[in-house]
């Protein structure tokens, strides 16, 4: 679905974060239904991609930001540009640290401050504003509806399954190989579904990204 706008949304997000090299999975909820209804075909899908020799990763589920700070904070400066990596130098000055010290400090004499206390083990020097702005810009004109938890669009229309596999898009035999054993992973989720749920309308899926274009 090149024409589709959520997921050309997405794949420039990949790109400005500096990587292309996912498989995507659009799957688009019928006219008229309630995409909550759909969300088990989702986990099925997610779940037989990543059961695939494939397949390095799948991502559709939003994820919890604290959960993935320890992972994410040992690689986050290589996303930032030089310009950001100076408003990081100048944070942690004696100056940057002095400030933010006081700034947390103040934040922990408020009523809010024992559900700021995490924040602050993990911000200390106050550098979660650059990160959230490079995100930010990275993101723009993504819209997803985040209270679902999925990578779902706005208008809850698309969800979006993005798949890292385990070999690059140019290797056309590996991407081939692909294709083929996650259109099986399909079929059966979609049979499952169906058998589960007779009486709704089985949404379309499609597929975007560096391997589906390589092959066609």
């Amino acid at each position: 679905p090149q024409d589709n706008p959520v997921v050309n949304d997405f794949r420039r997000v990949l790109e400005s974060m500096g990587t292309i090299d996912y498989h995507l999975v659009v799957i688009e909820v019928p006219k008229g239904r309630d995409a909550a209804d759909y969300e088990p075909l989702v986990d099925a899908l997610g779940a037989g991609y990543r059961a695939l020799p494939e397949v390095r990763g799948v991502q559709y589920r939003l994820p919890d930001p604290v959960s993935l700070i320890d992972q994410v904070l040992p690689q986050a400066f290589l996303l930032l540009t030089p310009a950001e990596l100076d408003r990081v130098g100048d944070s942690l000055t004696d100056p940057g640290i002095a400030a933010s010290v006081a700034k947390n400090h103040r934040l922990l004499r408020t009523p809010q401050g024992s559900a700021a206390a995490g924040l602050v083990r993990y911000d200390p020097f106050d550098l979660l504003p650059i990160f959230l702005d490079r995100f930010r810009q990275a993101g723009a004109g993504l819209k997803l509806a985040t209270a679902s938890g999925y990578y779902l669009s706005a208008d809850r229309s698309t969800f979006l399954v993005a798949i890292r596999p385990r070999r690059p898009a140019q290797n056309i035999p590996f991407a081939r190989r692909l294709l083929d054993a996650g259109a099986q992973v399909e079929k059966k989720a979609l049979a499952g579904f169906h058998a589960e749920t007779p009486d709704l309308p089985l949404p379309k899926l499609g597929h975007t990204g560096s391997y589906a274009i390589s092959l066609y």
